[in-house]
């Protein structure tokens, strides 16, 4: 079994277990087979219509209102709720780019051939981060100079919205539950910006164009972003494919992390609001205790 396969397996299990500090990794069981101890393509179906088929043939830079009301009207129906998820994602990237029927067909190819890259070596995780570099590389190359421009900016909203969301999540879980001024609310919730922006700060644009939440029209993904972060601090150095070492390994990392949020909000929350917050903590280290692995 591939060493990045046994360690998203056991922060998955353990996740339901342990709570919040591992909750949102639940999003990335769906890529995996457990039973099967295997890596599953995250490559979708193939489509009985290409983008240039779905969207009417356009101009290279047409106005946004003419893209969305021809796209709307497509009488092709989606049968899911992932193709109609990806259907509006092509309308969102039509109005933004306004991308020619050429640009829609060679885009769609990129995305098909960069999915199709992923699972081909021994580490998956590096095969998924160079096939989004390479997708990219391939968009760029495929617009125009106004194109490649708001198609960075459009890139630079996401990351920026995803910080954003990751913050307000661990502020509702962690400091939900106390009575915060509103002068709290806004230190407390700088601080899990600035946690949010260091964690997800290796993760390159190219890389994020391929996770579960890129706003490109690529399927159901494999991996989050959020799961790509404990795939790469779970890995021991030593034993890397050992079951029982990944298991400690991960009650470590959040034994620190749990350790670390302890005093993290002293100087923001008063005495009793820092007693409530740590006691919560402290109950949560209780639990992994409980179910810790023998050594």
């Amino acid at each position: 079994m591939k060493p990045t396969i046994i360690i998203s397996i056991i922060a998955l299990a353990i996740g339901f277990a342990s709570g919040w500090l591992v909750k949102s990794a639940s999003r990335d069981l769906e890529g995996f087979s457990p039973a099967e101890s295997r890596y599953v393509s995250s490559t979708p179906p193939p489509k009985q219509e290409s983008p240039a088929d779905t969207f009417p043939d356009q101009e290279a830079n047409p106005a946004p209102d003419s893209t969305a009301q021809a796209i709307s009207e497509n009488p092709v129906p989606a049968t899911d709720s992932g193709e109609q998820i990806d259907r509006a994602k092509w309308s969102r990237l039509m109005e933004v780019l306004g991308l020619s029927s050429e640009q829609a067909k060679t885009l769609s190819a990129s995305i098909e051939q960069s999915l199709s890259q992923i699972d081909q070596g021994e580490e998956p995780l590096e095969d998924f981060e160079k096939a989004g570099t390479g997708l990219q590389a391939k968009i760029i190359s495929l617009l125009t100079t106004r194109q490649q421009a708001a198609f960075k900016a459009m890139q630079a909203r996401d990351r920026e919205n995803h910080l954003e969301s990751q913050a307000q999540k661990s502020f509702l879980n962690e400091l939900g539950g106390l009575d915060l001024d509103p002068d709290q609310r806004n230190q407390a919730l700088d601080l899990l910006r600035q946690d949010a922006e260091q964690e997800f700060a290796n993760i390159s644009d190219g890389t994020r164009l391929l996770l579960s939440s890129s706003f490109l029209p690529i399927g159901k993904s494999t991996f989050s972003e959020e799961g790509i972060v404990i795939l790469r601090k779970l890995r021991p150095t030593e034993n890397p494919t050992n079951p029982e070492a990944l298991h400690l390994n991960l009650f470590a990392h959040h034994k620190a992390e749990l350790q670390r949020k302890m005093t993290q909000f002293e100087g923001i929350l008063t005495p009793g609001q820092l007693a409530r917050y740590q006691a919560s903590l402290a109950e949560y280290s209780s639990n992994m205790d409980k179910i810790r692995p023998q050594q």
